[in-house]
């Protein structure tokens, strides 16, 4: 795959206004981990969802950090479940709990072994969350015999994730949690159960600019600032060298354009003029911003 190719893939950021409204989904899916956490650690939690957005499984594996822990599988039949990760904070309540000691005392472990420990609590959000998007009630000692291990995968570079991250505050502690959906395979899931997880609102007042503003409200696109653009060969391009000093003949600060990339490439939303605000380089916007800009970002 070319890098322009994966550039316009990974530009496709917004998640789908389909997904991002089915209440009742993300709804079960805060009580999968609340659940999770109740039976797995005896105490009650505030589980929030802070962030959805669109990823490649590239950007992903490029991310990943060492304060937290993650289990990839096979995407599962029907919503796609492809990755749980769970920030060390939480492993190690879940670690101490299991070992019966306080987190202080475990706290320096070594990350293999923070990593095998948390294992099976990886299994067991992965068994809860397959519950209740089930519909089921997730039984904690009894399980549903979801195998973490046997279905253990990489991500596919190429393909495209929605990622959720799920803030749990805890006595004590700051968990948070980041599952990944196969996009595909949600989009799918949820046409699929259209009537379960619609939102209890009356579809009258609820206006396009409304479903467009949640989606964009969620997404990351990159913003350029463009002097000029100008026209060159490849080959004009592969004989650049350090040093060299390329003519900008039509710049104008006070005519910068304000450009986005999408899924369809580069586009440019809205103009202004260049200037200093708080010491720093800045752009003081002369036009709004375009609508058929917001329309293209979440694939209207």
């Amino acid at each position: 795959m070319t890098n322009v190719i994966r550039k316009k893939i990974s530009m496709s950021t917004g998640v789908p206004p389909s997904i991002y409204n089915a209440g009742a989904f993300w709804s079960e899916l805060q009580a999968a981990v609340d659940s999770w956490i109740l039976k797995g650690l005896r105490v009650a939690s505030q589980v929030n969802i802070s962030r959805r957005k669109v990823v490649l499984g590239e950007a992903v594996v490029n991310a990943a950090a060492d304060d937290r822990v993650s289990f990839s599988f096979a995407p599962l039949e029907g919503h796609g479940l492809s990755q749980v990760t769970i920030n060390n904070a939480l492993a190690l309540r879940f670690a101490a709990h299991r070992m019966h000691q306080d987190t202080d005392s475990i706290g320096n472990v070594s990350a293999l072994f923070l990593s095998l420990v948390t294992e099976d609590p990886a299994m067991l959000l992965k068994e809860s969350i397959c519950a209740h998007l089930s519909g089921r009630r997730y039984e904690f000692e009894k399980g549903l015999g979801v195998d973490l291990e046997l279905s253990r995968a990489d991500l596919f570079p190429a393909m495209r994730y929605i990622q959720v991250t799920i803030d749990c505050t805890l006595p004590e502690t700051q968990g948070q949690v980041d599952l990944l959906f196969d996009l595909n395979a949600l989009k799918k899931y949820v046409a699929g159960h259209a009537s379960n997880f619609s939102q209890n609102i009356n579809s009258s007042k609820l206006d396009e600019h409304g479903v467009i503003g949640n989606s964009v409200h969620q997404s990351n696109v990159p913003v350029h600032a463009i002097l000029e653009r100008i026209q060159m060969s490849f080959g004009e391009c592969s004989r650049f060298k350090v040093g060299q000093t390329l003519p900008l003949l039509k710049a104008n600060k006070d005519e910068v354009m304000l450009a986005v990339d999408t899924i369809s490439g580069s586009t440019d939303i809205s103009k202004g003029q260049l200037g200093l605000w708080k010491r720093k380089r800045a752009i003081k916007l002369h036009l709004p911003i375009s609508e058929s800009f917001v329309r293209d970002l979440v694939g209207f």
